[in-house]
């Protein structure tokens, strides 16, 4: 996805997380992989590729570790509140639907303001027409006037 093409990362939160802190370096590592796939999964923060849930198996050939040593960090992970399951088992990552959810809504509202503004702007631009048609108009009236003016007092 060419618009989502970064992911939002706080090394502070990263390291500062209490559950994340109390996991070995293998889970951890294996949670930065899994960020990653999910930023990039549809819903966002969903562990999905192409709508389906990825398994420990799948999981184990993109991480490039053994299934255990999925399976181990996953349980890991679970264990420490770092990762969530939906009802249908599938895993994300609670901060990253949250951060998704707030930009969604956001993106909505600066569409309504942005065409709420444009439309205030065109009304402004056609009235703003008017007017300065109207004065130029007076404006040579004026000075046909004045010209005529002169033209009887000489």
């Amino acid at each position: 996805m060419a618009a989502n093409s970064w992911i939002k990362f706080y090394p502070a939160d990263w390291r500062s997380d209490p559950g994340l802190r109390t996991c070995g370096l293998t889970a951890r590592g294996l949670w930065i992989e899994m960020l990653s796939i999910m930023h990039e999964a549809t819903p966002r923060g969903s562990m999905v590729i192409n709508g389906v849930a990825v398994k420990s198996e799948k999981l184990a050939m993109l991480s490039g570790a053994t299934v255990d040593e999925v399976n181990l960090a996953l349980s890991e992970l679970e264990n420490a509140g770092v990762l969530s399951r939906k009802k249908n088992g599938v895993i994300y990552s609670k901060k990253m639907e949250k951060e998704e959810n707030l930009s969604r809504k956001r993106r909505e509202s600066g569409e309504k303001g942005g065409r709420a503004s444009l439309c205030k702007i065109r009304e402004k631009k056609v009235c703003l027409s008017k007017i300065f048609s109207l004065r130029i108009s007076k404006i040579k009236n004026r000075r046909t006037m004045q010209n005529k003016l002169i033209y009887l007092t000489h």
